[in-house]
């Protein structure tokens, strides 16, 4: 394993990250909101280290137990082969919280110029209850408007479909959690991100 940098891009969202309509933004609209989600990241000290990569298909995040619907359990693993960013211990509220992992379908590649693993966004998600029993896919309505606005192609826009319903089928036929994932566990816990994290 090595420390690695993995930045979010809210693709069509680079204008208003927290909110706001998607919409097609200029290149440097673009590259300002990576780069300044990478200068963010890069300062963050060594001792609090949230990214690692463990091997050339998996990637492994300690999430921010402040963010959004995190928790100090909560982990991020980046499944590359699979195009999958796959969120462990959700904490949706009531009546939703028997949806405790959340898979993002996302285009995870290594970018060069800045040093950094980018994982933009591709609007599908599907959501896995605590047993690994039940999958619900939605945002398919965000995956729509971004087809129609061009943020997509439509080769583009099948390729997010078929790994989505990859992802749906591998979990009806297989089973959950993903081998990678039981991989990425193991990392965190010889990181030891199983003991608890100060708040």
């Amino acid at each position: 394993m090595k420390p690695t940098l993995i930045v979010w891009w809210r693709y069509g969202k680079e204008h208003d990250p927290g909110g706001g309509d998607f919409r097609v933004n200029p290149p440097g609209t673009v590259a300002a909101h990576i780069d300044q989600k990478v200068a963010a990241a890069r300062r963050t000290p060594e001792a609090d280290w949230r990214w690692w990569q463990v091997d050339d298909e998996l990637l492994i995040e300690r999430a921010n137990p402040t963010s959004w619907a995190y928790g100090p359990d909560t982990r991020i693993y980046y499944l590359l082969r699979r195009g999958l960013a796959v969120i462990e211990n959700i904490k949706f509220p009531s009546p939703d919280e028997h949806w405790t992992w959340y898979l993002h379908v996302a285009d995870i590649f290594w970018d060069a110029a800045r040093e950094c693993w980018i994982k933009q966004d591709l609007f599908a998600d599907i959501l896995v209850d605590r047993d690994g029993q039940q999958t619900l896919v939605i945002d398919l309505d965000d995956l729509a408007n971004a087809l129609d606005i061009g943020l997509l192609t439509p080769e583009q826009t099948s390729t997010v479909l078929r790994t989505t319903n990859a992802a749906v089928r591998t979990i009806e036929n297989e089973g959950f959690p993903f081998e990678e994932i039981v991989r990425a566990q193991a990392a965190c816990r010889e990181l030891g991100w199983d003991r608890p994290e100060k708040a």
